[in-house]
């Protein structure tokens, strides 16, 4: 069963995010240059694309920043921000343990 088959059924808030159309935050142009990984998100409802460096190699490894990167934007009455760079994230991954013990 695809995930999306499952996403009318769910009865908590959720974020979708990957490579397709129409998701809260998808990548696009993801680009690999040696084990450095350069990609861009589109935010849904937000104008503009976030510039994103990785050091590592791999659409996996692009997938899990992109959901660190959605997990920092969200909910900010819980101490989210709004990232605007890959630097954003990093500036405040002390946030982000807060925002997954909920």
């Amino acid at each position: 069963m695809a995930i999306q088959s499952i996403i009318p059924r769910l009865m908590r808030p959720y974020v979708t995010y990957g490579f397709s159309n129409g998701l809260d935050y998808q990548v696009v142009g993801v680009k690999q240059k040696g084990v450095i990984s350069y990609f861009k998100i589109k935010r849904k409802g937000k104008p503009g694309l976030v510039d994103m460096t990785l050091n590592m190699p791999g659409k996996h490894n692009v997938l899990n920043a992109t959901a660190a990167f959605a997990i920092a934007n969200e909910d900010g009455s819980k101490g989210g921000c709004d990232c605007r760079s890959s630097e954003d994230i990093c500036r405040n991954w002390s946030t982000l343990p807060k925002l997954w013990s909920v």
